[in-house]
């Protein structure tokens, strides 16, 4: 057994439960509120996500813009928008490229490469937290879909501090453990019962067993999304994409499983259970 490192499982949790009452917040007032709120989530993702490309220089404004107006037509239920807003920030990005080509001639070509993959990885599977919940009973469907993976990423830290042995990702990801992996999994679909079960009190059609299923795939899936992300910090050798929530890093290592998990629970819902 390990010797647990608890100031810093202690520094996570608070973090998780504060971030929690937050995000608990944002979903409970809905409408322009939450989807603010998540495009600011999300731009904090995106910001941080550009600058992971040391010797780089991406820029993030078109993104940004982006972002704002994807969350934004979104919420309106507007795939005409939300197409118009992805060209247009692609357009920029390649815009942007040609006229800095002259003077980054070198660089101007992963430099948009890589404002494009911000627009992917955050911006488009970021969209998916905003249509979960403005599905009917979306209230109790994203609650169910991303708060026990955040339960799940307390349960794999702290089991993989006392009892991780077998790397999961030796060179991706030494710190993660085989042993803490499975923690998380179980951490979630523990997390997905008790949330099923509140919900099923309220709105009868969401079952244990419907809750059961979507956190068994995104306890097992979402971590993904965090492992997707340190191919970047690996390659460009850095540390942590910010330092802005105590005990997790930045907002992208915050919210990096949930860009997993929110596509996979959306269409599980929506093909499934509506």
């Amino acid at each position: 057994m390990k010797t647990p490192t608890i100031p810093m499982l202690a520094k996570r949790t608070i973090s998780a439960i504060i971030f929690f009452i937050i995000g608990l917040a944002l979903i409970f007032s809905g409408g322009w509120v939450y989807t603010i709120g998540v495009s600011l989530i999300l731009s904090f993702a995106v910001w941080e996500f550009i600058h992971l490309f040391k010797g780089y220089d991406p820029n993030p404004y078109p993104v940004l813009i982006g972002t704002f107006g994807v969350m934004v037509s979104t919420y309106l239920d507007d795939p005409i928008i939300t197409s118009l807003s992805y060209t247009i920030s692609i357009f920029a990005i390649l815009t942007l490229a040609i006229q800095n080509y002259e003077k980054q001639e070198s660089t101007t070509a992963f430099n948009a490469t890589f404002a494009l993959a911000s627009l992917l990885f955050v911006t488009f599977l970021g969209s998916f937290i905003i249509k979960i919940r403005f599905l009917p009973n979306g209230f109790f469907w994203i609650v169910l879909s991303i708060f026990p993976v955040g339960i799940g990423d307390i349960g794999a830290y702290a089991i993989g501090t006392y009892y991780g042995k077998h790397k999961l990702a030796p060179k991706l990801s030494p710190k993660k453990t085989i042993e803490g992996y499975i923690g998380g999994v179980l951490s979630a679909v523990v997390g997905s019962v008790l949330i099923g079960a509140i919900s099923h009190h309220f709105v009868p059609s969401i079952t244990i067993k419907n809750a059961v299923l979507i956190g068994s795939l995104t306890g097992l899936l979402a971590p993904f999304g965090d492992l997707s992300k340190s191919i970047f910090k690996r390659h460009f050798h850095a540390k942590d994409p910010g330092n802005l929530i105590p005990g997790h890093g930045g907002m992208l290592d915050r919210i990096d499983t949930w860009l997993w998990a929110s596509p996979i629970a959306y269409y599980l819902i929506t093909f499934l259970f509506l």
